[in-house]
């Protein structure tokens, strides 16, 4: 019934219907489906699959069928993850087509084209787990444009530009995969060196690794997002009057309707692969703070470990935050522990890469792209 009238359309198409793989230019009508809970991620530079691991991801609670294209793909189909056949064999099940690639069967597409790995007559959506929903959100905003329109430049304070410590130098890799342009600060630069280089950004990210007292108070004024890692900083940035440490790795339960934490549904995510110097919010709260992620357990359980402030929000000790701000779960201080970047997991690369869209204008109430 529905053939060939979207085909043509100059809008995104997500779609989840095998049999129309043929209408869209993904490839030939071959579709089979298998009863399978997971995908193989065998493209993760994309923005649909970027912060995933490359290998076998989990994306169901229970088997469902998922299609495998197993003939002729057009020539502008991009395959980011296969499922199972048969065998040794793994077939294309999740991929993509930009606007002007070429179709198979002919012709071009006339835009963005998504291919999900689901979708026959008995596919329960409800079994999605958190890494399904976040390739399903993350396909839908693809499909509208982002990858490009997401991508913000951002004002990295660091202890020495010069000379980056072993983490600033992954954090800043990290964000550059996301397709930020990231520039650095000395944290001992003058506060007319700090109000000149944010006018020229969309977020600052301030390292655990800066010295807090050099920081200050240079950038609680600015009028751009702020996220924050240093735990000396939490109160200069007025998310509480204290903030408490330990190392943890307790899972965290995510609030599912903010921008940052909407792709985990409310679930329990795990945001590191081992053990990390970890925070929470004590002593007094901000009136206007929000708490989007609370520590399920260990020493920090039912604490609030990542915060936020909406711009105009009234912070702790007085005054209103004058832009975005987010404060980070972990919480490591040079020369005592730092926080291994690396061991983040899916999950929580998905929570830093949101953290900062959100910072820099991203979601519900903002200026910077992404939900309306």
């Amino acid at each position: 019934t529905l053939a060939t009238k979207l085909t043509d359309a100059p809008i995104g198409i997500v779609n989840e219907q095998g049999l129309l793989v043929d209408e869209f230019g993904f490839g030939q009508e071959s579709v089979s489906y298998k009863l399978r809970t997971e995908l193989d991620i065998i493209d993760n530079s994309h923005y649909i699959t970027q912060g995933f691991s490359t290998g076998l991801l989990t994306i169901l609670s229970s088997s469902q069928d998922l299609h495998i294209m197993t003939a002729n793909k057009g020539a502008g189909f991009v395959a980011l993850g296969q499922v199972f056949n048969t065998g040794s064999l793994w077939d294309d099940s999740l991929g993509v087509i930009e606007t002007g690639g070429a179709l198979h069967g002919g012709g071009n597409a006339a835009g963005r084209r998504a291919l999900l790995p689901w979708g026959d007559a008995t596919f329960d959506v409800a079994v999605l787990n958190a890494d399904g929903l976040t390739i399903m959100q993350r396909a839908i905003e693809w499909a509208e444009g982002a990858g490009s329109t997401l991508a913000y430049s951002l004002l990295f304070v660091v202890g020495d530009p010069a000379a980056l410590t072993a983490q600033e130098s992954a954090k800043k890799t990290l964000m550059e995969s996301w397709g930020h342009k990231v520039d650095l600060i000395d944290d001992a630069d003058s506060q007319a060196a700090f109000d000149a280089a944010i006018t020229n950004v969309d977020v600052a990210y301030v390292s655990e690794e800066t010295d807090a007292t050099l920081l200050g108070t240079k950038l609680r004024g600015a009028t751009v997002g702020v996220v924050n890692e240093d735990p000396n900083l939490h109160s200069s940035f007025g998310f509480s009057s204290a903030r408490y440490l330990s190392s943890d790795n307790s899972p965290m339960t995510a609030d599912g309707a903010h921008y940052i934490t909407s792709p985990f549904g409310g679930a329990d995510i795990t945001l590191f692969s081992s053990v990390q110097p970890m925070g929470s919010a004590t002593g007094t709260l901000a009136p206007g703070l929000e708490v989007i992620g609370t520590w399920s357990s260990g020493p920090m359980g039912s604490l609030g470990g990542l915060l936020v402030l909406e711009t105009g929000a009234e912070i702790a000790g007085g005054g209103n935050a004058a832009g975005r701000r987010v404060q980070t779960p972990w919480s490591g201080q040079e020369g005592t522990s730092v926080t291994d970047i690396g061991a983040l997991t899916a999950d929580g690369q998905t929570m830093l890469r949101r953290a900062i869209e959100w910072a820099a204008g991203a979601g519900p109430g903002g200026s910077g792209g992404g939900d309306t």
